[in-house]
């Protein structure tokens, strides 16, 4: 019994783990990621629903998650802002374009941490662990690579089921103080249940 009750208050005191994992899905499809979603800021994404576009695209055969993905608009540059936050990866795939190159940069107040180039197709997405530690902007830029004739042109990307952890992760969850609560409530109906 009193390793029960230790175990119980040991666990109000251990924290939920904070990382997240975003899908996009719960965004309409054709919007801008607005500011705050997830806690982060996002500078030129979009959603897109890629069960709506070409079957060969990277749209499509990038859907980790059911069904929405972000994506760049324009092929153009693309940020992930916030406080302090870990990026421990992300699906990644070429919208349109074979070998298409994807440079993703990690900064911490305008310092560059961390760079990595990575080379993408059409066919499906590609899991890249990024372990980007402590930043608060994360930059992609997409260039090059051939059109693979797959409804469409252009140096976008496509993302999904990003994973990332706020700095301030180890403080206890809500929901740490719940279970732990719920357990040490059960401890004291055991005992009284015993007693009776």
């Amino acid at each position: 019994m009193k390793k029960l009750l230790c175990l119980c208050v040991l666990m109000t005191f251990v924290a939920v783990p904070a990382g997240a994992a975003v899908t996009f899905d719960d965004l309409s499809s054709g919007a801008d990621i607005p500011d705050g979603y997830a806690g982060l800021n996002w500078s030129n994404f979009r959603s897109k629903d890629g069960t709506t576009m070409p079957s060969l695209s990277g749209y499509f055969n990038g859907i980790v998650s059911a069904n929405n993905v972000a994506y760049n608009p324009w092929g153009s540059p693309a940020e992930i802002l916030g406080a302090s936050f870990d990026l421990g990866g992300l699906y990644l795939t070429a919208a349109w374009n074979t070998g298409l190159n994807v440079d993703i940069e990690g900064y911490l107040n305008g310092n560059l941490l961390y760079s990595r180039t990575l080379v993408v197709d059409t066919t499906g997405p590609t899991w890249v662990t990024l372990n980007y530690l402590g930043v608060d902007r994360v930059r992609f830029v997409s260039y090059g690579g051939v059109e693979a004739n797959v409804g469409g042109s252009g140096t976008h990307f496509v993302i999904d089921n990003v994973s990332f952890e706020p700095i301030d992760a180890a403080i206890p969850a809500p929901a740490a103080l719940l279970l732990g609560s719920l357990g040490t409530g059960l401890v004291g109906w055991l005992r009284r249940r015993k007693s009776l």
